[in-house]
């Protein structure tokens, strides 16, 4: 079996330059160590959050949530990003609530009762902070898919 390294979570074709860059950094960092067999580079088609993390994969990245849920046991946690931009604090990140330029919402409670879209069912930082501050509700995912 071939060993796999991935990093899918922010794999947009401007970034895979960098993504690539960065593998090969710590692919040498790893061969200085000792370990052998490694990619030689990166796989781009692994899906953030796969229904499984495969025996294959030597390096990769998921969201928090998933690691601590549906992959315990599957693998072990190597590193958390540490972010240099307002409002966050090293590991502790921030999210942003994004209204159209015409909207009436000047705060929070402004959205209650509104349509909210996230990135992924799998992400903390993608849902639960709208379904916890704006009284939202398990529901959305399904709400949404129907085209609610």
């Amino acid at each position: 079996m071939t060993p796999t390294a991935s990093l899918p979570m922010y794999n947009l074709p401007e970034m895979r330059a960098v993504n690539a860059r960065f593998w090969e950094a710590l692919r040498g960092l790893l061969v200085e160590a000792g370990l052998r067999d490694l990619p030689e580079s990166l796989t781009f088609g692994r899906l953030p959050v796969p229904e499984r993390i495969g025996p294959e994969t030597l390096f990769s990245q998921t969201f928090g949530y998933p690691l601590e849920t549906i992959f315990s046991g599957q693998a072990i946690r190597l590193g958390t990003p540490c972010y240099a931009v307002p409002g966050c604090d090293g590991p502790t990140h921030c999210g942003l609530f994004i209204v159209p330029a015409g909207s009436t919402a000047r705060e929070l409670r402004d959205l209650r009762g509104g349509v909210f879209l996230f990135n992924s069912r799998h992400s903390n930082s993608g849902m639960n902070p709208a379904a916890t501050r704006l009284g939202g509700h398990r529901r959305w995912p399904s709400l949404l898919r129907e085209g609610h």
